[in-house]
């Protein structure tokens, strides 16, 4: 199966990892965070007993990098460093999903149609291959190309979403529209080809004889 990569933005893919609901829990939980380490630690701790200004934006500053184990503030009170405990382990799953996610999105294309049994494919132009999409992939909307160029056209259009092609042919399909196209799903394998010939004729020992020389020496 053929189908259109579809690419993800990239000025803002570094967004994508976590939905908008899980970005609006994360900054809350962290003013949270500073709101509980500001009225713990401001009355008797000296980094956040300076004037309000500087005590809310030395909490807010001391919760965030501590997101990268970079803070400097020392915490006195056992009850913030509890507040601080329970933040560190969630800081620490966050960006480690948070790496996970965005890794396997710069390195994995995420492909563009959700086949159904309603969406329309593409297929040769031949009896067989119509039946067995129909049949055994229970396809319902085919779409006979008979000429390799045409598939592209059909996508473009949109009169196809995707298109089932014999493994030499998607290859070279794919290797030509690299940056478009991905081969996706399962191979589908069943009989090759049959030579018939009149029997007792020379011609089946030649035929299979001169396969064989071709798949040896990597011509097929």
């Amino acid at each position: 199966m053929v189908v259109p990569v579809k690419p993800s933005p990239k000025a803002w893919m570094f967004l994508e990892p976590f939905t908008l609901g899980m970005w609006l829990a994360t900054a809350a939980v962290l003013v949270y965070t500073m709101f509980i380490v500001w009225f713990v630690e401001h009355r008797s701790n000296p980094d956040f007993s300076c004037p309000w200004n500087d005590q809310l934006r030395n909490a807010l500053w001391f919760t965030f990098s501590s997101l990268f184990l970079a803070h400097r503030e020392k915490i006195q009170s056992n009850y913030a460093r509890i507040v601080v405990v329970v933040w560190l382990f969630l800081a620490l799953v966050l960006t480690q999903s948070y790496t996970a996610s965005l890794t396997s999105m710069l390195t994995i294309s995420r492909l563009r149609p959700k086949l159904l049994s309603h969406a329309k494919v593409g297929c040769e132009d031949n009896t067989f291959m119509k039946k067995y999409v129909q049949d055994v992939l229970s396809y319902k909307n085919v779409c006979l190309i008979s000429d390799k160029d045409q598939y592209l056209r059909a996508f473009e259009t949109g009169n196809i979403s995707a298109a089932f092609l014999e493994i030499p042919y998607a290859k070279v399909y794919v290797n030509r529209n690299c940056r478009k196209f991905s081969i996706i799903g399962t191979t589908y394998r069943f009989g090759g080809f049959g030579f018939i010939f009149q029997k007792g004729c020379a011609l089946a020992a030649n035929v299979s004889k001169a396969i064989l020389q071709l798949s040896e020496d990597k011509t097929l």
